[in-house]
């Protein structure tokens, strides 16, 4: 048995807190058994772990999430890497192709596919273990995993998961008869001129040979404010409060700002760099349609590195353009080694330790230190410990193209560079 868990898409439902750089499957709002605040991601990981499944599991994302990744659950955490977006079936058959032509795992095993977003209780993985044997007792090609309607609740539909199981075989021959590569490296290549799809509309709406079984445990799909938010951990800060009436509200505030709620009752309230959302609880779920509407790059955005943050944008009276970032470097991380050619940046670190590369000279860095960056200035920064800084970028024009990457990795960076 190989399950692939799907992390690759940018879950913007959460807004304001998720955005295309900070998908929401990466928002630590879980509570962790030990207390501590964990994320989707964290969490199914842990549980595979617990349960023993690890070793049997893969997860399908973004190169762009790659990093983020595997720094939520480990660097050795087995990746599937897809160049691009492209709906859930381009994921399926990418992953396909990688256990057929890199992994070598046999046609006859069973792969199980399942959501990151999937909210379940441990016992859900005991069950998980048994759908090779109900793959093969049902006789068909597809099994849909359904969810049983709440004890109480007959009179609605099972619900569906977004979880299926196959053979490997029935995939590859699915690649086969759509006349596109089986082996990885060929499929990947090619795989920006794959129709955008869902495995819904890919095989469900012409598979017949399909079955459905149904799991009766605990199980939700956090896809949503109104789902999550019956499982999100909501810890007040200190100078914020929530006076309740007969109903309870529900607060997460991600701003330097304190935040209250008086005689209101059923809110949703949500307030990060890019908006604050204020909506009634049943009716939370209607901001996937003001979506839409909202192309504004986010404030808040997630690095392979750490993150960063726009504290404030500002156009000069001489037509010129002022940027100021709080900017987050996680110990032992780097942002690139990269240069503009339109902008110069000065940082002010305001704690932790750091190297900075100047134009090929080493200097460090620690809280209360400045350092200029003219334009054309080569310049990367790797943190010791945790480092924060205040970055502020002032040109004519503050464009996000203008910046040329030299190197990614610190030891590249190194060796490429006559350091002084």
């Amino acid at each position: 048995m190989k399950i692939i868990l799907l992390s690759g898409g940018s879950g913007k439902r959460l807004w304001p807190l998720s955005s295309n750089t900070r998908a929401k499957q990466y928002l630590s709002v879980l509570e962790a058994p030990n207390g501590e605040l964990e994320s989707m991601v964290q969490r199914l990981w842990r549980q595979l772990g617990d349960a023993g499944l690890q070793e049997h599991t893969r997860f399908a994302t973004s190169i762009e999430q790659m990093e983020l990744l595997k720094r939520q659950t480990g660097e050795r955490t087995p990746l599937i890497i897809e160049p691009e977006q492209r709906g859930t079936f381009p994921a399926i058959a990418l992953a396909a192709s990688y256990l057929y032509s890199i992994a070598g795992v046999s046609l006859a095993e069973t792969v199980i596919i399942m959501p990151v977003d999937a909210y379940v209780e441990s016992d859900f993985f005991e069950w998980v273990q048994e759908l090779p044997d109900r793959l093969r007792e049902s006789g068909s090609q597809l099994l849909l995993i359904g969810m049983a309607p709440k004890s109480g609740d007959e009179q609605q539909p099972p619900l569906g998961s977004g979880i299926y199981a196959f053979s490997l075989d029935y995939m590859i021959s699915k690649l086969i008869a759509l006349s596109l590569p089986i082996h990885y490296d060929e499929l990947y290549k090619q795989y920006s001129k794959l129709p955008k799809s869902s495995i819904e509309s890919a095989l469900l709406e012409c598979e017949t040979s399909r079955s459905v079984v149904y799991y009766n445990g605990v199980w939700k799909n956090l896809r949503s404010w109104r789902t999550i938010s019956e499982e999100i951990a909501f810890p007040l800060k200190e100078q914020e409060k929530i006076e309740r009436s007969h109903d309870q509200s529900q607060l997460i505030n991600h701003l330097d700002i304190p935040i209250q709620i008086i005689g209101l009752s059923n809110l949703l309230v949500a307030a990060s760099p890019d908006g604050i959302l204020i909506a009634d609880r049943l009716h939370s779920n209607q901001i996937s349609e003001m979506l839409q509407a909202m192309n504004a790059k986010p404030n808040y955005e997630e690095k392979h590195w750490g993150h960063t943050i726009i504290v404030d944008k500002a156009r000069l009276a001489s037509g010129g353009q002022v940027v100021s970032k709080r900017v987050f470097i996680a110990a032992g991380e780097n942002m690139s080694y990269h240069l503009h050619f339109n902008r110069s940046e000065t940082w002010t670190i305001l704690s932790g330790e750091g190297v900075a590369i100047i134009d090929e000279e080493l200097r460090p860095v620690s809280a209360g230190n400045a350092v200029t960056i003219p334009g054309r200035t080569r310049h990367s920064l790797r943190a010791i410990t945790d480092l924060e800084l205040l970055e502020v970028q002032s040109g004519a024009e503050l464009a996000e193209d203008d910046v040329i990457n030299l190197g990614i990795k610190w030891d590249e960076i190194i060796s490429q560079s006559n350091l002084v």
